[in-house]
């Protein structure tokens, strides 16, 4: 993986405008694990807008048109890549919005095994929550905010978000704890 990441990374380093060649390159790359991750996000999903090649091309088409971005290296990508992700589900779950199921209830599995958490089954009703309170979240603790976004919308596992962010391990899993108990509580109504 090392050799991926630094190809990865050296991509990253060369796109530019001038340079689309090194966006291809890059999304050549990354497509399967974007893909994976799109899939994981959308499996459980009740009446989906989307499907796992859909989100992949909507979030290949965002991030191909962003002006310039000093990359950093691939935890800056996929971390730009998971944001990009959940602009694309809260788009299509605003255009969905019509079809009132759900309950208006937050429903997301608490993985204590470090695995990429569940993202259960969710009607735009229940995107668009998520939407609003990970924007609260991220107002009242930033690196919380990145944790939650990262783990439903990159499907990275507690590991993988840690070395995203730089952070220890314990810091992700506790982090994660709080920020899975605040949203239940605050999906609820509590």
């Amino acid at each position: 993986m090392s050799g991926q990441t630094s190809s990865i990374t050296d991509q990253l380093q060369q796109w530019s405008p001038e340079r689309p060649d090194a966006f291809n390159t890059l999304i050549d790359l990354v497509y399967k694990e974007l893909r994976a991750i799109s899939h994981h996000i959308l499996q459980d999903e009740k009446n989906p807008g989307l499907q796992t090649t859909e989100l992949v091309n909507q979030v290949y088409d965002t991030l191909s048109r962003k002006g310039h971005i000093d990359w950093q290296n691939r935890r800056h990508f996929y971390g730009i890549a998971a944001k990009a992700m959940r602009r694309v589900l809260i788009h299509d779950a605003r255009r969905r919005k019509a079809d009132k199921r759900g309950g208006g209830r937050v429903t997301v599995s608490l993985e204590d095994d470090g695995e990429a958490p569940a993202a259960g089954s969710h009607s735009p009703e229940q995107w668009l929550l998520l939407d609003t309170l990970l924007d609260e979240l991220g107002r009242r603790d930033a690196m919380m905010g990145h944790i939650v976004e990262l783990r439903i919308f990159g499907g990275f596992t507690i590991a993988e978000s840690a070395e995203i962010l730089d952070i220890a391990q314990a810091t992700v899993k506790r982090k994660w704890a709080f920020a899975m108990a605040w949203l239940a509580r605050r999906g609820s109504g509590a």
